[in-house]
């Protein structure tokens, strides 16, 4: 079934870049795309397959927009893709999606305790 979805992906990869590869039409492409990650949200293998694939297909042909939302996609996912920008749109891997309860806490809240006394013992 999954790859059935990234084989007609590849398809419509190859459809789109006849011209030059618009943001709106990248953002279509990739919510297709994305069904390819698991439930965490990491890329399957057919995933990667795939943006590697298409990455070929796409070379030349992405406008700038379109081209950080491919390689957007390929670094939220973790999926293993040579070359591309430095730093994706978001700077979130996949595997810190969730904010961590205590990441908006200050230590100041974290730390209530009181003075403490460096003594061992009577002295």
């Amino acid at each position: 079934m999954r790859g059935d979805v990234a084989a007609g992906l590849l398809r419509r990869a190859r459809s789109l870049a006849t011209s030059k590869v618009s943001a709106e039409a990248m953002l279509s492409w990739l919510a297709a795309a994305a069904t390819l990650r698991d439930e965490h949200g990491a890329a399957r293998p057919e995933l990667e397959e795939l943006l590697a694939a298409s990455r070929k297909v796409f070379d030349g042909k992405l406008g700038p927009r379109a081209a950080r939302l491919f390689f957007d996609l390929a670094a939220v996912s973790g999926a293993a893709l040579k070359g591309g920008p430095r730093m994706p749109m978001r700077r979130v891997p996949y595997w810190q999606k969730e904010a961590h309860p205590l990441a908006a806490s200050s230590p100041r809240r974290l730390c209530r305790a009181g003075p403490t006394s460096s003594s061992s013992g009577p002295g």
